[in-house]
């Protein structure tokens, strides 16, 4: 570093950064950048600045720099550090990231060297999910090293995307050993980056690889004395075996380890989860061959189960206490990240639940909003006040420092006995927004309170009197008026956050009648659903939201039998393109087109690229996660569709359906044990939603307990009399539970039933097959197929074991495409 590079490093000490910044101080310096610790002004809160060397910064220009650091700012995943702020001062290019506790990979291999490979494989899948995720919006890390990989609660989060490429594009490995960057990098750099040949996602793939190699054999697989020979055997030796220095890694494994490291990419694994599920199945072979368990690892999937539910308890350092100085990093570790990611960037999860530690400046930068009261003369425009909290609770959204409550979360605790303050705590927000609405005519009245949970004090509150068809403007104030108040963005510039749909006023409200149907899900009030929704594309043919909507509402009646499965995903596939034609940003839209064009097409990767898109444009949404995990389920990705449903019920902790998506995909794994506690939490949030009791039923009938099994199974068609498919679970725990003729009953009733009404072929399909009855079995497969039902994708899931070796079963699956 130059003599005036070190100046301007020196000066940054104790003074600002474009007055946001008071950098506090130094907290170490590596071979592209220095790290400093800084309070950020303008939030109150202590983060880290990244600074660019100053010979770096004239190679790449701050007007570069900022349009490649953006690409890496709409990375929005739970293993991926989020970035917070970038710029340039005094000639310096910097980023910012939340300054909390935590280690890197580097300083853990540091210490335990050899990791225990339940312990390795569970940090190689967290990296797996990030850099698959960044692939699939076309970013490559190429930087993937332990130094980049931070550790804690058990998970780990990639840092510094984007960083690579700003460096290293156009630079020779002789330039870059000059800066002393490649020195580290070198170890886990594939052959096609020195050789200056194209780089894509494979790149990852194969540092990856090498980062699995250390972790295991403690060692990285090529070294040398300098940075040029060890590329040279990166180009051209053989991966060395794991075994040579530990006897208990598999064969398997080894091989898992050099394909994912092959000298070309194209023998390389195509996605970076293909390579740790790959290792996880090796895994299994060594543990069969008598490796015990070392110290302190747990096994990979239960691991897996509940890193998610780490996101309750952040790390998060407290303003009072001094941290660590070498603990101090510019990132939130990851069990701060799975919540800040799932949220958006700095949505923070905050509050005293699992002896969280928060400042008071983070506690209300988290907010629920309580569906809002009418009372008006009539009681008849609840449709309308459940439509003004929805439209709040998604401009509230848009506040980029702003944690917000899921919709169903806040809505399941309506009309309970609970104080504000009691809500406010259950939901682990700091603010709870409440109000009422009155109409008349067109005349709107609405009146709005911000409670603050801590003390059960007033924050804010006014009363809006206004024409109807200035709603959305009484919308936009209200919401700003919540962000002033809580000192969430500043005085001038201010985003709108609020975006109106529609300008015809009736189109709105039949979208509002809609939404409040759909809610419902009863098969009259989906039919309505359909209604209304029509009806608002009727007078305004361009409302993409309405279009969206009816997609949703389609995809609930296939999914229930409330109408032919087949027909009703091809008019959701339809309503979801035409909405997406009107608004590619609308998550809800892509997410609904992704469970489609599986359900239809069976085009797994269309349909997994549109889940990831959804998560990406909103990644919030628990509804994306919850049929992400059903979707993975039928791929055989057990790991994945976990973490899918665990990241759906921490996201919205009150709703039955998403608090009963980890049992569902441990049933589907053949967990039964592992599958009823988390069915219990299910019934315990909902007793009287049905879906749980059934799968509990199954659970049990697994596990062997027939009594309380039957007894599962009958509460939940005594829940939900109508549904078919409910039934068909019911005559499933009877076939298990040995009451074979219950089950036959079942069975008899819903053939009669399907000649007049839509029934579940492929439930019905499982039945016989768990009763042994394959000809039935097959016949009911057949129908199902012809009927496109979506449980088509649940053919390798437990219950159809008569089926197996059958030839035509077989053949449905391969085109079916399941693998």
């Amino acid at each position: 570093m130059t003599e005036q590079g070190r100046n301007a490093f020196e000066s940054l000490i104790g003074s600002m950064i474009d007055d946001r910044y008071a950098v506090r101080e130094a907290l170490g310096e590596g071979g592209a950048a220095k790290v400093f610790l800084a309070q950020d002004l303008k939030y109150d809160r202590m983060v880290a600045i990244k600074v660019m060397h100053p010979e770096i910064g004239f190679s790449v220009g701050a007007e570069r720099f900022e349009r490649e650091i953006a690409l890496a700012a709409k990375l929005n995943h739970p293993h991926i550090v989020p970035l917070l702020d970038a710029g340039e001062t005094n000639g310096l290019l910097f980023y910012v990231m939340p300054a909390i506790s935590g280690n890197t990979l580097r300083h853990h291999l540091r210490s335990h060297r050899q990791l225990p490979v339940d312990e390795a494989l569970r940090l190689a899948h967290d990296v797996a999910l990030a850099i698959d995720y960044a692939h699939s919006l076309g970013v490559v890390h190429r930087d993937i090293k332990p130094e980049n990989i931070l550790l804690a609660g058990g998970t780990a989060v990639v840092t510094d995307f984007g960083i690579a490429k700003l460096i290293g594009e156009g630079s020779t490995l002789d330039s870059l050993t000059r800066t002393g960057i490649a020195v580290g990098t070198v170890l886990y750099m594939s052959p096609e980056q020195a050789s200056t040949g194209p780089i894509d996602a494979r790149s990852d793939i194969y540092a990856l690889g090498c980062l699995v190699y250390e972790m295991l054999a403690g060692e990285p697989p090529f070294t040398g004395p300098s940075p040029q020979s060890v590329m040279a055997k990166h180009a051209v030796d053989p991966v060395p075996p794991v075994r040579r220095l530990r006897a208990s890694i598999s064969q398997a494994m080894d091989e898992a380890i050099a394909m994912a490291m092959a000298k070309s990419p194209g023998d390389r694994f195509g996605r970076a989860v293909e390579f740790t599920e790959a290792l996880q199945r090796a895994r299994s072979v060594s543990t069969t061959s008598g490796e015990a368990y070392q110290s302190g690892s747990t096994p990979y999937l239960a691991t897996q189960a509940t890193s998610a539910q780490t996101a309750a308890a952040p790390a998060i350092v407290p303003a009072t206490r001094a941290p660590s100085r070498n603990r101090i990093w510019m990132v939130a570790v990851a069990a701060t990240v799975v919540a800040v990611s799932a949220f958006g960037v700095m949505r923070w999860r905050a509050g005293k639940a699992g002896g969280v530690a928060i400042t008071d400046s983070t506690a209300l930068k988290s907010i629920a909003v309580l569906p809002f009261d009418d009372v008006s003369q009539a009681r008849d425009q609840e449709y309308f006040a459940t439509g003004m909290a929805d439209e709040l609770l998604t401009a509230l959204s848009r506040v980029p420092t702003l944690r917000v409550a899921a919709r169903t979360s806040s809505y399941a605790l309506r009309g309970t006995a609970l104080t504000t303050s009691e809500i406010g705590q259950r939901l682990n927000v700091g603010s709870v927004l409440t109000g009422s609405i009155s109409r008349e005519g067109t005349q709107l009245r609405v009146t709005a309170q911000l409670v603050d949970v801590r003390t059960d004090s007033v924050l804010w509150q006014d009363r809006f009197l206004r024409d109807l068809r200035d709603v959305f403007a009484v919308q936009e104030e209200i919401a700003q008026q919540i962000a002033g108040s809580l000192k969430l963005l500043g005085v001038s510039n201010r985003p709108r956050l609020v975006r109106a749909p529609t300008s015809d006023d009736e189109a709105y409200q039949l979208y509002l009648r809609g939404r409040h149907a759909w809610r419902t899900r009863t098969a009259t009030s989906l039919q309505q659903a359909v209604s209304y929704f029509q009806q608002a594309i009727a007078r305004d043919s361009n409302y993409a939201s309405a279009w969206a909507g009816l997609a949703d509402t389609y995809t609930v009646i296939g999914l229930n039998f409330y109408g032919r499965p087949g027909e009703n995903f091809q008019a959701a596939k339809r309503a979801a393109q035409r909405a997406l034609a009107l608004d590619d940003q609308n998550a809800e839209a892509h997410a609904a087109y992704a469970s489609n064009i599986a359900f239809l097409d069976r085009d797994w990767p269309a349909a997994d690229r549109e889940y990831q898109r959804a998560i990406a444009l909103d990644a919030s949404y628990p509804t994306t996660y919850y049929f992400y995990a059903i979707f993975l389920q039928g791929l055989h990705q057990f790991d994945s569709a976990l973490v899918m449903a665990n990241r759906a019920r921490d996201l919205d902790r009150e709703s039955p359906v998403m608090a009963q998506g980890p049992g569902l995909t441990l049933i589907m794994a053949g967990r039964f044990a592992e599958a009823r506690p988390s069915l219990e939490q299910a019934i315990a949030v909902a007793p009287n939603y049905y879906f749980p009791h059934a799968w509990y039923g199954i659970a049990l009938a697994r596990s062997g307990m027939r009594d309380s099994a039957i007894a599962e199974g009958r509460r939940a068609v005594a829940l939900a009399p109508d549904n078919v498919l409910v039934e068909t679970f019911l005559g499933q725990v009877y076939a298990l539970a040995g009451q074979r003729d219950s089950a036959v009953a079942i069975a008899t009733r819903l053939e009669a039933r399907a000649a007049r009404a839509p029934v579940p072929q492929v439930m019905l399909a499982r039945l016989y097959s768990i009763l042994g009855d394959v000809p039935r079995a097959m016949a009911a497969l057949e129908r199902g197929l012809t009927l496109n039902e979506a449980q088509l994708a649940q053919l390798r899931a437990p219950g159809f074991e008569a089926l197996r070796g059958n030839p035509r079963y077989e053949a449905i699956l391969k085109e079916l495409r399941l693998p």
